[in-house]
Order: C-alpha cells, then structure tokens, then sequence
C-alpha cells in the first residue's frame, strides 16, 4: 500500500469469473452490485476501477499487485476459488515489490457464509450491501497509512449491512474495456453478429429496490442479502439510471435486479411504472414477480406501457404441500390463472422451478412438462434447491448438504459446482445424480415439435416460439457444460453409501449423513478452541 498520505488510496474492484457456465454466463452484463460500490467509493475522491471477468476479460493479479493499494473482490460462492488464486497471487507479486495490498471480500459469498470457507488471503470480508462499510473501511486504512500494523482477518459479522439510500446512478465508464465495447462496430451496428460469435446476449442491469417483504423460507435474500425492508430509489434518480445506461451502451435489454420488482396494489410502484411509461425512456425489459401481481391488473397495464416486456415469476412448485413448506401462500388455481392474466397483459413468462426437496419425486418433472405445455410458457429454469454448505439455521438441515472437501478425493472443489446448475445436496428418495440427470434430461428435451406448433396456435404469434426456441438452446449449452465437468461420475461416487433400495425406491440413510457432519463440526470445533488459545 502507498504509504504517501497526500496521494489517494487506488482501489480495484474485481469480479472473479466461475469455473463454469450457468445460465447467467450466456448474458454480457455488468452486474449492479460491484458496480454500484465502485462508484460510491469513486463518489468520495478515490481512484476506483471495475474489472469483470464475467464480461471475458482476465484480470492480471501482476498489474493488480502493482497498481493499486486495496483490491476488492464480489464474488458468489463458485468464484471464490478464483477469487482466492487472485488474492493469493496479488499478496505475492506485492510483496515481491516491497508491497502491500489489503484485500476484501464482498458479495454473495461473503454474506451468507457466516465465516465458513475463507481464504487467509482476504484481509477484511464485508457481508451484505457493502457499499457504505466499504468507504468507512478506506478511510480507516487511510489514516493508518505509514503504520507498521498485522494484517487483521475481520470475519462477517451475524448482523449485515444494509443501506437506507442509494440514489446514485453507478458509472458504467468505471468498467475496464466496457466503452471500448459498446462503441465497437460489429457491437453496436450488427450486435445478433456479435451475440453469435461471442455466445453471449448483451443485457443492462437496473435496481430499483432492495430488500424483500415476504417470507419464503427457501430464500436467502431477507436473511443473509438484503434485509426483509423494502427500500426504493428516487423516481428520479431511477429514470435517470435507466436513460444514462442506454444512451451510453446502446443496450435496450434490461434485468431488474430487484429481488421483487413490483408488488401488487403498491402506490409507489404504481407511480415508479406511470413514470417510466410517459418518460422517452424505450426499453425491453426483464423482472423478477410474484404470482400474486397478477390480482393489479391496473399495475401489469402500466408495466407493460413502461417497457417491461418478461415476466420471471417464481413458481417454485407444483406440489402444495411443497409450497406450504416453502411458505409460498398460494394455490395452484391462483398460478395458472396467473400465467393467463400474464398472456392477457402481453408479457411473456419465465417459469422459475425449484426440484429436490423431500416431497418431490421424478413424476415432478412430468407435471411441470404439462404446466409449461398446458399454460404455454415461453421459458423456464428448473433449479435443484440450493443453500451455502455446512452452515446450521437454514432451510434444509445442514448435514444434507454436501461438505466443502466432498469432492476432495477427486482433487476437485465442491464449491465450483455451486453456480445453481448442480444438485449439492442430498434428495430423500432421489439419488442426487439422479436428479441431476432428470435435470439435464428435461431441460434439453421439454421443446417437442409438437408443443411448438401448438404455442404457435393458441398464442398466434412467431414470437413465443423463438422464445422457447432460444431457451431450449441455451439449457442444451449448459447442460454439455454439466457433463464436461465430471459432476456425474463424482456424485455417484461419493453418494453410494448413503442410500439404500427399498420397495423399488431409493432412501437415503439420514443417520449415516447427520453422524458424518457432527463429527466434522466437533473436530471444525476442537480447532477452533485450539487455535484461540494461541499467543497472538
């Protein structure tokens, strides 16, 4: 670090790429998270600059090493492993020049592992909306400037940060080699070319609104992410965000970041949505709704007119007793008849699936075919249940969750896996690499020709076909990635033990999994306690 307090602290914020694709890798975006802290930490006076590796381009821990005095890292849990190769490599190439680089680790991971599964080479972890800590964390290692201090590993606090305003509008000219991309020819002139030769759909992201009301007791997002309080931008600086990130990237496809972009009979995002509708703001945009929207007619009206043009509505579950568990307060009627209202409204519809839990079995895929089929759904992801391993307190009990060194007799990382398209737990009366391959086999095979033609009828449209088309190629690409990875011939492996055929069916022998981790935890324990009795 520059220990010369008259010069500003240089500070980079990097997004470390995953091992391997999910869907989210087929889109070209920046991410609003990273971006979002960059550019307060910018706001206040320091030299900041974005670089994402998910955009495809390979950060160089050398030039990170030399140029900069803090490195910032937002990562979820399947690029950690990055992450750390990246901080390891940064610690090393500085101290090789009489050096020092303080490290921190924000995002996905850093907030919902309470602690679990950090490198010694990040020097701070900040959990949750980080933004504010971020800066206070800067200026506290600006006044420290010149000291000889340890390295100090602050561990997340249970409590996260959440921030009460957020009305900045993020500064995509932070972004290294994102103008050069956007200004290019083939990208803005003839961007399907550039779409195909780079496998990758040019998107915006926007957020409006932080938090989550609801109570899904699946859902990481109130807990460990951002809080149950809904809080919202300035219409104006909303407005502003989206006509300053078109006009400078020329991209008209937008995500709503947003855990829940709208609810229903909600004055202010009827108000937000009128806003937008009568602003020369144009756009196609994409958000994240409950099934419940669709009882404000009036709202979807609205939305609609604004732009919003996809609906990804978090079905979860076909199976009621599913949903009840999962606290999702609403009957199967209540979905179908939604997806309708949808249609009505003009929007097309992403069906969000959760499979794996303990009420489901293999006829869940066959039921979600007919739904898709019967209702016709343009698109869908269909997702194994998912949560941050060996951590007590969530959804599911610990000990049918995989264990971070699962994978270790096979010189491979558990947590690479955890990008949501591998099953990392284990099903009670499915095999995980059962249900992997029921996953990989729906995804890849749901488009017949025969369920093309009949969306092509009852829609009378071209357009929904392309749709489903586009989905169905983009499951195909990522489930070649599944089996290029190996993923199946290790589960099979290491899921022997733990089942056993009874009655034609598979069921898993809790006890042998619930004795396997509490012996881990005592012995995580043990050390622990050891290592706290060291002398400092």
């Amino acid at each position: 670090m520059n220990s010369d307090s008259s010069k500003p602290l240089r500070v980079a914020i990097v997004v470390p790429a995953k091992r391997f694709l999910c869907l989210g890798s087929l889109l070209w975006f920046q991410r609003y998270g990273p971006l979002q802290v960059a550019s307060v930490v910018g706001d206040v006076g320091y030299f900041v600059q974005v670089f994402n590796e998910e955009l495809g381009i390979r950060v160089s821990a050398e030039e990170l090493a030399c140029s900069y005095d803090v490195v910032g890292f937002s990562a979820k849990s399947s690029a950690i492993p990055r992450a750390e190769e990246l901080a390891k490599h940064i610690k090393t190439e500085a101290k090789e020049r009489g050096r020092q680089v303080v490290t921190v680790l924000g995002g996905e991971h850093a907030s919902m592992c309470e602690g679990s599964r950090l490198s010694e080479y990040f020097d701070y972890v900040l959990p949750g909306e980080s933004e504010d800590a971020f800066v206070f964390l800067l200026k506290a290692l600006d006044l420290e400037r010149g000291a000889d201090r340890k390295v100090l590993h602050v561990l997340p606090r249970r409590r996260f940060c959440t921030c009460q305003s957020f009305n900045n509008i993020p500064d995509l000219s932070l972004v290294h080699g994102y103008e050069e991309t956007v200004k290019g020819f083939v990208f803005r002139y003839l961007p399907p070319l550039w779409a195909l030769k780079n496998k990758m759909l040019p998107m915006l992201t926007f957020q409006g609104t932080r938090g989550c009301p609801y109570g899904c007791s699946f859902c990481p997002t109130p807990r460990y992410l951002q809080g149950n309080e809904y809080r919202r931008r300035s219409r104006e600086s909303a407005l502003s965000y989206l006509q300053e990130h078109i006009a400078r990237s020329g991209i008209r496809r937008v995500i709503f970041e947003d855990p829940t972009a709208a609810i229903a009979f909600d004055e202010e995002c009827h108000r937000f949505f009128e806003s937008l509708a009568k602003s020369s703001i144009r756009m196609k945009a994409t958000a994240l709704v409950r099934v419940d929207l669709c009882q404000d007619e009036r709202l979807l009206k609205v939305m609609r007119a604004a732009g919003v043009a996809n609906l990804s509505v978090g079905i979860e579950s076909l199976n009621d007793q599913t949903r009840r568990d999962f606290k999702k307060k609403t009957s199967y009627d209540t979905i179908v008849r939604s997806i309708d209202i949808f249609h009505e409204h003009g929007f097309s519809v992403t069906g969000l699936f959760v499979v794996g839990y303990d009420t489901d079995d293999l006829d869940s895929f066959d039921r979600i075919e007919k739904f898709i089929n019967e209702t016709g759904i343009e698109k869908w992801k269909v997702s194994p249940l998912t949560q941050v391993l060996e951590l007590p307190d969530q959804f599911m009990p610990a000990h049918r969750f995989f264990l971070w060194d699962e994978f270790a007799c096979f010189d491979r990382d558990v947590i690479d896996y955890g990008n949501g398209e591998f099953v990392l737990f284990y099903p009670k009366y499915i095999k995980p690499s059962t249900l992997q391959k029921s996953i990989m086999t729906f995804n890849k095979s749901s488009t017949s020709v025969t369920s093309l033609i009949k969306l092509f009828i009852s829609q009378k449209k071209l357009s929904p076909v392309l749709q489903r088309i586009g989905n169905n190629l983009a499951q195909r690409i990522i489930q070649n990635e599944v089996v290029r990875s190996n993923y199946i011939e290790m589960v099979q492996e290491v899921e022997k033990p733990f089942y056993v055929k009874q009655n034609g069916m598979e069921e898993l022998q809790e006890d042998l999994l619930k004795k396997r981790y509490e012996g881990k935890a005592e012995v995580c324990e043990r050390i622990s306690s050891e290592v706290s009795k060291m002398p400092a």
